[in-house]
């Protein structure tokens, strides 16, 4: 039997998304892994085949929040540390008395996944899912190149049939199999 890997997660989509495949392959790979985020992406969660834990996250109607809004904006900080004291009375609730191997925690939770790092005294892995790079996109490029002038060296983008379940929004069991080029 594999490690009990603890996933934590706000369910903004930018956060939360990039990290599901790694949840899946660590999942088919035999680990045990539980992943809290807010209760609106639960379903969402469950179709990688984790445990799921949730929350009454703020950032449940993300669609909803204006930041464009001075006040709004400033407050950030602070709803994300209120979020975050919620997240944790929820994970503890749940998991003290079945503790996670190693704790993965989105930059945007930090301070949730060191508390619960330091009181159960297990590792702990901050994640940057956001930004990602890859054969189909550069960051580098992207911010560093000039953009293409219109329609010059642009291909023709289909849709991925390979798409697991939980990026498609089918509610299909998800597809851990690995992608070849």
């Amino acid at each position: 039997m594999g490690q009990h890997l603890l996933f934590m997660s706000t369910p903004v989509p930018g956060h939360l998304f990039p990290n599901l495949a790694v949840v899946e392959e660590l999942i088919r790979r035999g680990h045990r892994v539980s992943l809290v985020t807010g209760e609106s992406q639960a379903e969402t969660v469950r179709l990688t085949g984790a445990d799921v834990i949730t929350y009454a996250s703020s950032f449940d109607d993300v669609g909803k929040l204006n930041l464009t809004k001075d006040r709004e904006s400033a407050n950030t900080p602070l709803t994300v540390l209120k979020d975050g004291i919620t997240m944790l009375d929820e994970v503890k609730a749940q998991l003290d008395e079945d503790r996670p191997d190693l704790i993965l925690y989105d930059m945007i939770v930090f301070h949730v996944g060191r508390v619960l790092a330091r009181t159960w005294g297990v590792p702990a892995v901050q994640l940057n899912p956001m930004f990602a790079s890859n054969e189909h996109f550069s960051l580098h490029k992207a911010m560093h190149e000039a953009p293409p002038t219109a329609g010059a060296g642009q291909e023709e983008q289909t849709p991925d049939s390979s798409r697991p379940a939980w990026a498609s929004g089918s509610r299909r069991s998800p597809d851990c199999s690995p992608r070849t080029a």
